[in-house]
């Protein structure tokens, strides 16, 4: 049985998110086993600090050198089993280079090259139960299959340092894709909206989001921005004490899942069907009925019609009535 096992993820914070379960699946099902991630740089460390893998391995997918050298870590740690969710040609490579006697990913033309068991892929279901297909080409494990729901949710230590922020209301409007984003002014409508209500109202992101952060304390004074002042492990603690996020389709909407947090998610070029949705039973979506979308997997940096109606048309209206019965 398998005693060493790598799951390699090198896509986005999300998507590394969404693989959750299946890495709790795979502790859970071979207890003996070591699990080892490989991931991009900078978003592994939460992993780590939650104990859902014992080791880590970053990427900086912007150097070829980065990639060798985690590649030569791979092998020397000598895994037997290779898991990848993601489907790119150079996951592929690199989970053959390793030499693990098992390889499992998901089928398509090129990935006889690299696995030696493949798994079609089940396009129509949420990613994360797309994930623990990956599962199905594996020995059961001395103790067989998970009977509990797959879930994101993690055991996060609290942070009394958050404890200021309990009951607070998140913003996170931030994406790495431009037209992910829902507009300044809708933000600006629903924390006043919030702030008018009593309630504390943040606003949270990425170092690389603190300027967006910026705009929306300068439309709304009584926001607190928080943007680039916490890891990710900090994120999920700040968010676990919040009453609710309210965010775009964005890595910080699937950290609130796993903080247990509930979530309104606004979907603009992409759509829940693609299988992002928030993997959380306390959320809900918020988005346009618009004849263009989906536009494409991710976003653009540009609508390619110009238009941008699907976040356009989303009306702050219909954000808050979300937010308000998640809170009630």
């Amino acid at each position: 049985m398998y005693s060493k096992i790598v799951i390699l993820q090198t896509a986005f914070l999300g998507d590394l998110f969404l693989a959750i379960p299946l890495l709790k699946e795979l502790k859970s099902r071979f207890p003996q086993a070591q699990l080892a991630l490989v991931c991009r740089k900078g978003l592994g460390q939460f992993f780590i600090q939650t104990e859902l893998v014992q080791k880590l391995i970053e990427v900086d997918k912007a150097d070829s050198n980065s990639y060798q050298d985690a590649l030569q870590q791979t092998k020397a740690w000598k895994p037997d089993l290779v898991v990848s969710p993601h489907r790119s040609f150079r996951s592929g490579l690199f989970a053959w280079r390793t030499q693990a006697p098992v390889r499992v990913g998901f089928r398509d033309w090129w990935t006889y090259m690299f696995y030696n068991r493949h798994v079609t892929r089940p396009t129509s279901d949420h990613d994360v139960k797309r994930q623990l297909a990956l599962l199905e080409k594996l020995e059961m494990g001395p103790s067989g299959p998970s009977q509990v729901e797959p879930s994101l949710l993690t055991s996060i230590k609290s942070n009394a340092a958050f404890e200021k922020y309990r009951g607070a209301i998140a913003l996170a409007p931030g994406s790495q894709w431009a037209t992910k984003r829902w507009t300044t002014e809708g933000y600006r409508k629903v924390a006043s909206h919030f702030i008018s209500k009593g309630h504390k109202v943040l606003v949270v992101g990425s170092a690389a989001e603190k300027e967006l952060g910026d705009m929306m304390k300068s439309k709304v004074n009584e926001v607190e921005n928080l943007c680039g002042t916490t890891d990710i492990l900090g994120l999920a603690q700040l968010l676990s004490v919040c009453r609710l996020l309210i965010t775009n389709d964005n890595g910080a909407m699937h950290v609130g899942s796993a903080a247990g947090t509930p979530v309104v998610a606004i979907f603009g070029p992409t759509v829940p069907g693609q299988g992002y949705a928030p993997w959380n039973p306390k959320s809900k979506i918020a988005q346009a009925k618009v004849g263009c979308r989906p536009c494409g997997p991710h976003g653009h940096a540009k609508c390619p019609i110009g238009t941008h109606e699907c976040m356009n048309k989303v009306y702050p209206e219909t954000v808050i009535f979300s937010a308000e019965e998640l809170l009630s």
